[in-house]
């Protein structure tokens, strides 16, 4: 059993400066945040290990200077031409949030082992700290709450070969206001990855696949991106201390869109920022 506690103390001191509102009288703010957690072995023998977890925890998060005071202004194509995002409104973003969990390893024969994990999680957040694209700023959005289900799998050999797959389902959805129930915009209902690796003589070849699925860009939910799913691919080659390592990301050159949002004029463009196509990377990682 683990009990803890973490005290925040943000105490901001600065000068009127033309363009800021001074509805903000103050930007310092105390919070404390108590943990209780357990962790309970369930089995523990020399062919396998399990335990078993639970904690509650509160949490808070400040918005950051940028986010209440930036004054760079950004350039948009419809009056007045240029915005600031910045809101000396915000407030910090507090959260309730309870977990319970599982892992398992286990070794087969003398080659292999494996590790098995779960997890499932519920956080209410207040106040959670958010873009919108309706004002172009930063905003709080009242009431949220975020559930999830992790799920892991990995084993390795003793000769090098591994694989994992990995899997999060998630829901995130607005407690309050006009879209309470809708699903917060950006965040995947569905997240995966996984990969298989092996080694001959110095040579370490791998391959991850990662994807995400279920995006919402507005927080109506009437408008959503498309699903994508990308190909890594690894080389790594050991010489002495240091690894060669080349890592070609999105090897098939797959074109997707990381994010978007729609107009805030009101018309059918979707604004996309598409993710990067196929990237190469070579370097050296050395080891002490």
């Amino acid at each position: 059993v683990s009990l803890g506690a973490r005290l925040d103390v943000l105490s901001d001191r600065f000068d009127a400066v033309e363009g800021l509102s001074d509805a903000a009288e103050s930007a310092s703010h105390t919070a404390l945040s108590p943990k209780v957690g357990m962790n309970y072995r369930y089995s523990s023998s020399d062919e396998q290990v399990g335990n078993l977890y639970a904690s509650v925890s509160r949490s808070f998060k400040a918005p950051t200077l940028d986010q209440r005071y930036d004054l760079r202004a950004f350039p948009v194509p419809f009056p007045p031409f240029s915005i600031r995002i910045a809101n000396p409104q915000l407030v910090p973003q507090t959260g309730t949030s309870f977990e319970l969990g599982a892992y398992h390893l286990v070794r087969v024969g003398e080659a292999w082992s494996g590790r098995l994990s779960a997890s499932a999680y519920t956080m209410d957040m207040t106040d959670e700290i958010d873009f919108s694209f309706e004002t172009f700023s930063n905003v709080n959005i009242g009431k949220s709450r975020h559930r999830g289900l992790e799920l892991g799998l990995e084993a390795a050999s003793e000769g090098g070969a591994s694989a994992f797959l990995n899997y999060t389902l998630q829901d995130v959805t607005h407690r309050t206001g006009e879209h309470d129930g809708n699903a917060v915009k950006a965040i995947p209902r569905h997240a995966f990855s996984g990969g298989l690796a092996a080694g001959y003589d110095r040579a370490t070849l791998g391959l991850t696949v990662r994807g995400h699925a279920g995006v919402w860009v507005d927080d109506a939910n009437t408008v959503s991106l498309p699903d994508f799913a990308t190909l890594d691919f690894r080389l790594s080659v050991a010489s002495g201390p240091a690894d060669l390592v080349v890592d070609i990301y999105n090897l098939l050159n797959r074109e997707y869109d990381s994010t978007a949002f729609p107009d805030p004029a009101g018309s059918d463009v979707l604004f996309v920022y598409p993710g990067a196509t196929r990237t190469i990377a070579a370097g050296v990682e050395v080891s002490f």
